[in-house]
C-alpha cells in the first residue's frame, strides 16, 4: 500500500492515531503521532521506530506512506518526499495474514489536538505506474462547465437536458 496525504494540525500535543492498516477489523500496522514526531507500529501498541521531530503546528505537511505487510514486512514514511522514519526486514503483521483490507485515516484522535487533512490518494503497490510514492499533490475539484458527449441520464429536473447544472455547487450541500 502507498497513501499520500497532507495534513495542517493546528495543535500538536500527546498521542494520537494517523494511520492504520486492517485485516478483518485487526490492525497490522499504524503510524501515530507523538507531540512532534512519528512513529511507526505493529498493531497499535508496539513501537517500531520513531522519527526525529518532524510535526509543527500551523503548517501543512505532505505525508507518505509506503507499506509491505508480512513477517519480514517494511514501511516508510515520507514527509515532503524526503524519508523521516522507516523499517525494513521487521515483522508489520499481527494476523496470519499479509495483506489489509481496510485502511483507516484518522484526523486528530482528542479534544486537544485539531487540524485538518486534505489531497488523499491511496495506492494499492501493484502495476506498472502509481505504486510508489507520487511525492507532493493535489487534489483538486473540477467542476463542469457544459454538457459532455452523452446525456443518457435523466437528473432531478426531470430531464437529460444540461445536467450538468445539476452538480456545479461550489459549496456542499451535502
Amino acid at each position: 500500500w502507498v497513501i499520500g496525504f497532507a495534513m495542517y494540525p493546528v495543535t500538536i500535543s500527546g498521542t494520537f492515531q494517523l494511520l492504520y492498516f486492517d485485516d478483518a477489523g485487526t490492525t497490522q500496522c499504524s503510524l501515530y503521532a507523538v507531540n512532534d514526531t512519528l512513529e511507526i507500529r505493529r498493531g497499535t501498541a508496539t513501537t517500531l521506530a520513531t522519527s526525529a521531530a518532524v510535526l509543527s503546528p500551523n503548517l501543512w505537511h505532505f505525508v507518505e506512506v509506503k507499506v509491505i505487510i508480512g513477517n519480514a514486512g517494511s514501511m516508510d514514511v515520507h514527509i515532503a518526499t524526503a524519508s523521516v522514519v522507516s523499517v525494513s526486514a521487521t515483522d508489520v503483521q499481527t494476523t496470519g495474514n499479509a495483506t489489509a483490507d481496510r485502511i483507516q485515516l484518522f484526523g486528530h484522535g482528542n479534544s486537544s489536538n485539531r487540524g485538518w487533512l486534505d489531497d488523499i490518494y491511496i495506492l494499492d503497490g501493484t502495476g506498472a505506474v502509481n505504486n510508489d510514492f507520487l511525492g507532493d499533490v493535489r487534489v483538486e475539484t473540477v467542476f463542469p462547465d457544459g454538457n459532455g458527449n452523452s446525456s443518457q441520464f435523466t437528473g432531478s429536473d426531470g430531464n437529460s437536458t444540461d445536467n450538468y447544472l445539476l452538480v456545479d455547487d461550489t459549496d456542499p450541500d451535502d
